[in-house]
């Protein structure tokens, strides 16, 4: 008696441009283990220690993320949706603010550029150029 197992998963090759750009993001990312959190050129790295962040997609198509310890970058944000921000998903929008993120991703590290403009008398480390490079936890 043979028994014949089909598996229904989407190949990579099959997958549309922004199918793979929101695949490349998936998952949950921590600064822990080699990323970085830079603010206008000043590291900020031991006040992000704890951060995370995980992007998923509803069975209905939704994109989420997830934020854990948020800082600054991400004040006020625990769960939120977010979109492509061009037609080359080389960027995402978050949803609750409208802050437009350019992100790569390379060899289990997910890097994110975006800006948080001044709201005039915040501390350093509060608004400014964000990069921020995280690892790849699962």
């Amino acid at each position: 008696m043979m028994i014949v197992v089909l598996l229904s998963c989407k190949d990579d090759d099959s997958l549309s441009p922004e199918e793979k750009a929101a695949k490349s993001i998936q998952g949950t990312w921590t600064v822990g283990g080699g990323g970085h959190v830079i603010v206008d050129d000043a590291n900020h790295t031991a006040d992000y220690s704890n951060f995370s962040i995980t992007f998923d997609q509803t069975t209905d198509g939704q994109l989420l993320y997830t934020v854990k310890n948020g800082g600054y970058a991400f004040h006020n944000i625990n769960v939120d949706t977010w979109s492509f921000g061009d037609s080359q998903y080389k960027s995402i929008v978050r949803g609750q603010d409208q802050v437009n993120m350019l992100f790569s991703t390379a060899d289990e590290k997910l890097t994110l550029n975006f800006s948080i403009a001044d709201n005039a008398g915040r501390l350093k480390g509060m608004f400014g150029d964000f990069e921020i490079v995280l690892i790849k936890k699962n």
